[in-house]
């Protein structure tokens, strides 16, 4: 049974792209919206080298935010998540981990306020060959590659139906393999209407080994370990990833959610099959789902 997805037809807007780019770059000569955060301000994505790299795994997620202080709160208040800034990035830690940063965004236009939006990193092993797969399977290269200090070898891109991620090389290595814990990331899902061209696009860009597809969910699995899903959509859905944040109870959060100025789309068990899922946004509108989930063999330990 394909899920209805047609109501969230807001794409990642031009300004929060623009936000991306300019992080990656540090360009100043495009004036729609500035972000305080440039290369040499993204730090590395774990604290201690791994000097090993998981292509196909999902490694960072940055949030991009017209209010950094707001999105601080929501995420402190709802997951106990704490904050290190870095001059202007500001680290995301749940418990002793860092598990992603902030970004925030600054409108070009007065009046205008761009929502917020997760922008997730996946490893590559080659980013130059890796953008290759992405143009010669029509996406797009929004920037990059370029070299980042602290953090690596990146690039922003879209596939070909407009979903957007940054391909990443981390300097040091990528997180190690293990058990999510309660507050971490637990999966990056894509929501489509053209499943057989989005399988395609990624199995080749993520260099993934093998895919398991029933009628209507994907997943792709790379070193043994499930990495990723895709979610096949009917009507006209924007195409896009969305992550998940492993919790106890995601029923249990959600007033939270919602004393917290976020929004709560859709309730634990309104869904066919999915009695233990919940999906938000938070306070600034960025999209993520809360998902209890119980590891029943090592495959999906990511």
């Amino acid at each position: 049974m394909t899920i209805r997805l047609s109501r969230f037809k807001t794409p990642l807007t031009a300004s929060l792209l623009l936000v991306a780019s300019l992080a990656l770059n540090g360009c100043s000569g495009l004036p729609a919206t500035t972000s305080k955060s440039g290369p040499d301000s993204l730090t590395a994505i774990t604290d201690t080298p791994t000097n090993i790299h998981h292509p196909g795994k999902f490694v960072w997620h940055d949030l991009l935010t017209p209010d950094a202080a707001a999105s601080q709160n929501f995420y402190a208040e709802l997951f106990g998540w704490t904050f290190t800034t870095r001059g202007q990035y500001i680290e995301i830690h749940n418990g002793d981990r860092k598990i992603g940063g902030i970004a925030q965004v600054s409108p070009g236009k007065k009046g205008s306020r761009p929502g917020a939006s997760w922008l997730a990193s996946l490893s590559v092993a080659d980013v130059d060959a890796a953008i290759r797969e992405v143009t010669s399977r029509h996406g797009k290269v929004i920037n990059g590659p370029l070299d980042m200090p602290m953090r690596g070898r990146g690039a922003l891109i879209s596939d070909p139906h407009g979903a957007h991620l940054v391909l990443l090389y981390a300097l040091g290595g990528d997180p190690e393999d293990r058990e999510p814990a309660m507050g971490d990331w637990l999966w990056n899902e894509i929501w489509t209407n053209a499943p057989d061209e989005t399988i395609a696009f990624y199995q080749a860009v993520g260099d993934y080994s093998e895919v398991r597809k029933n009628e209507d969910y994907a997943i792709l699995i790379n070193e043994g370990k499930w990495r990723a899903g895709i979610r096949f959509a009917d009507g006209d859905v924007t195409i896009r990833w969305v992550p998940a944040i492993r919790v106890a109870d995601p029923g249990a959060l959600l007033s939270r959610v919602e004393a917290l100025g976020g929004t709560v789309w859709v309730r634990p068990g309104e869904l066919p099959g999915n009695p233990g899922t919940a999906l938000i946004s938070d306070n600034m509108g960025a999209l993520l789902i809360l998902q209890q989930w119980t590891f029943s063999n090592i495959e999906e330990g990511h």
